[in-house]
């Protein structure tokens, strides 16, 4: 157990499942789109998950702070979210010192992790220079991510631990409209230059594709996720890496000749690609082309997916769906022995509004790429002459 001056940081247990969701209903006023935050019978059960790291800090008995960890085992990566502290108490270093308390636990623990990300909100500067403060490299940007009060634009920082990059595997090019991501990250993590790819290694077949089948959405959590680890026993699944998210819905054909698996979060109506089943002969730029329409009609506000980066002509199909470069990963998947890159990409339905946005250092190059991109696929060169 760590102890401040006039603090204490310690592992949250179920039995501060209560006092920790009160703790974010007084900082957001209810607003916090993660359920976790909100239902104490789903925060208890995540207490209670020994591979998961919960960090509050207290003072006189009473909790003024929280941080938590989830992590993939077999990834050897964790995901830290939901850093928050009461007004009152800001400026005691608590968010720091928790991360810094839960990062030792994490890389302690049963097996240890390599890499841990998060993302950063823009509404300040706070969090963003905390990360950096900490070690966390920045990767990219998420505009218009989620929506509470008002559009939140968020940024995506990593902690290697040392050892994790020297896992990457190195052995392929890149696709050219990740080019200008990539050189930002190499200046914050000082990864090797990548080659870039020639169209002829990425561009998809020319020939007369399939008809895609009609598709529908199915709002069926239990049942999507039967099916999708089905289906990921028989490896009928290639494109399903994404780890910490749980997919709820299917948009899918009568026939499940095509199945897209996605998680929706209904608070904001975020969502996210998490995994495509279909036959060959059905272009991926179909499907997420057809996937993405129906969402818009169902009201969802965005949409973001991610790629191996070595899988040209996957982040290809993605590009050709109109969705937007918008951060890379460094030795994210672990895989007999290797870590592998990944492409972020997103599809905003919203009018981009980054007004509120406080963006510290490399996170503004992020943005401009991002917008310098955004551009390109949805204006098109010519109008930009």
């Amino acid at each position: 157990m760590a102890k401040t001056t006039e603090y204490r940081i310690r592992l949250a247990t179920p039995e501060d499942a209560l006092e920790i969701t009160l703790l974010y209903h007084r900082v957001y006023n209810g607003t916090y789109t993660d359920p976790l935050m909100r239902d104490v019978g789903l925060l208890t059960a995540f207490l209670s998950e020994p591979a998961n790291v919960w960090v509050v800090a207290e003072r006189n008995g009473s909790i003024v702070g929280s941080v938590a960890w989830e992590t993939d085992e077999r990834n050897r990566i964790a995901k830290v979210f939901g850093g928050v502290v009461l007004p009152e108490h800001r400026g005691a270093d608590l968010l720091e010192k928790s991360m810094t308390f839960g990062a030792q636990r994490l890389r302690a623990g049963k097996g240890g992790v390599d890499v841990i990300y998060a993302t950063t909100r823009t509404t300040s500067q706070a969090p963003q220079i905390v990360a950096e403060k900490l070690g966390y490299k920045k990767l990219g940007i998420f505009p218009n991510i989620h929506r509470t009060d008002a559009y939140e634009t968020h940024c995506l920082t990593a902690f290697f631990f040392d050892g994790s990059l020297a896992q990457r595997f190195t052995d392929f090019k890149l696709h050219p409209k990740f080019a200008g991501l990539v050189d930002i990250v190499r200046s914050e993590i000082g990864i090797p230059k990548i080659p870039i790819a020639k169209p002829s290694e990425y561009s998809v077949s020319q020939t007369t594709p399939a008809k895609i089948p009609a598709l529908e959405i199915i709002d069926a959590p239990l049942f999507t996720l039967h099916r999708f680890r089905n289906l990921q026993e028989d490896r009928k699944i290639p494109f399903h890496f994404y780890p910490f998210h749980q997919p709820n819905i299917i948009i899918a054909s009568p026939c499940r000749k095509v199945e897209i698996f996605a998680f929706l979060a209904p608070a904001d109506q975020y969502c996210t690609l998490v995994g495509i089943h279909k036959p060959d002969d059905i272009l991926f730029a179909q499907v997420l082309s057809k996937a993405s329409e129906l969402l818009h009609r169902r009201g969802v506000r965005y949409i973001e997916t991610i790629a191996r980066a070595d899988k040209l002509k996957t982040v290809e199909g993605i590009l050709q769906a109109r969705f937007v470069p918008c951060a890379y990963f460094p030795a994210f998947q672990l895989h007999d022995k290797m870590r592998y890159d990944y492409a972020v990409l997103s599809k905003t339905f919203e009018i981009l509004d980054f007004q509120g946005a406080q963006l510290a250092g490399t996170n503004k190059k992020f943005l401009r790429e991002y917008y310098r991109n955004w551009r390109d696929i949805f204006l098109g060169p010519n109008l930009m002459d």
